[in-house]
């Protein structure tokens, strides 16, 4: 609805200007509704950034869990690597040993003599070994008779133990020395070094013996 209102004037008038309110209230409108589009377009972009933040953090936080998992697919294969390689130089070492022993090249004077330093001299001792090892023996000392040549020992010859094998006994104890335990104790020293070796690394980020103490068979029969 258009409004009419007179005024009244004493001077002339030349220009008239008639403003209608619908106008004015349409431009009011038009500017509200740009500052309302200004802010939605605002918010709009705030959550957009929110979105992306997240989706960034999520990525990094995806991609540090796959650098930890490579990792230890990592260190998982270097100790199976490492573990194969104790294996085959456990199995080359064996082989190396039975080749010596069938050629009679290995120092079996070493074995006694190790085997009479874990026992108490001053009591008699029963060594027994394979006859061909009892042979190679008495070669090393010239033939001479090796009841004689150790004083408190006496020497049998036992056909059930294989060649490389050292039976020592005495009164209270009983020792045995074989191979096969001397390749699993290698084995093991190799094995314990390994996990000394990652223990020391997780930190920073005993012998093998050749013979084996046990108690006398005839205490525990």
């Amino acid at each position: 609805m258009l409004h009419v209102r007179t005024i009244k004037s004493r001077l002339p008038i030349r220009n008239v200007r008639i403003v209608c309110s619908n106008h004015q209230k349409d431009k009011n409108s038009g500017t509200q509704s740009a500052r309302t589009k200004s802010v939605v377009t605002i918010r709009n972009q705030q959550n957009e950034s929110q979105v992306t933040e997240a989706a960034t953090a999520e990525l990094i936080e995806n991609l540090i869990e796959t650098i930890r998992d490579l990792e230890q697919r990592r260190q998982q294969s270097i100790t199976e690597l490492q573990m194969a390689a104790i294996e085959i130089g456990v199995l080359v070492a064996s082989k190396v040993t039975y080749d010596k022993i069938n050629a009679d090249d290995y120092p079996i004077e070493e074995l006694v003599n190790t085997a009479l330093g874990k026992l108490d001299p001053k009591q008699p001792v029963t060594i027994r070994l394979n006859p061909q090892d009892y042979a190679l023996l008495e070669q090393r000392f010239d033939g001479q008779d090796l009841n004689g040549v150790i004083h408190t020992v006496d020497f049998e010859e036992d056909v059930t133990l294989p060649r490389g094998s050292c039976h020592a006994d005495t009164v209270d104890y009983g020792l045995v020395s074989t191979v096969d335990q001397r390749i699993d104790e290698l084995r093991e020293l190799l094995l314990q070094g390994l996990g000394d070796a990652q223990l020391e690394r997780r930190s920073h980020g005993a012998g093998a013996r050749p013979v084996r103490r046990f108690p006398d068979r005839r205490e525990t029969a």
